[in-house]
């Protein structure tokens, strides 16, 4: 293990970034269905005026 972690490089700024972006996508998604029925349709409330 310890031979592995001296040999692999420390995580980039931007590997870190797209890994922080993936987590806010995974929440989103686990979000209440409301918010995915919005996104879907766009404008669901407009829609119905």
């Amino acid at each position: 293990m310890t031979g592995k972690e001296k040999d692999s490089p420390p995580p980039r700024p931007t590997e870190v970034a797209r890994k922080s972006s993936s987590h806010s996508a995974a929440t989103n998604s686990a979000k209440p269905h409301e918010n995915s029925t919005e996104k879907a349709t766009g404008k669901p409330q407009n829609k119905g005026e």
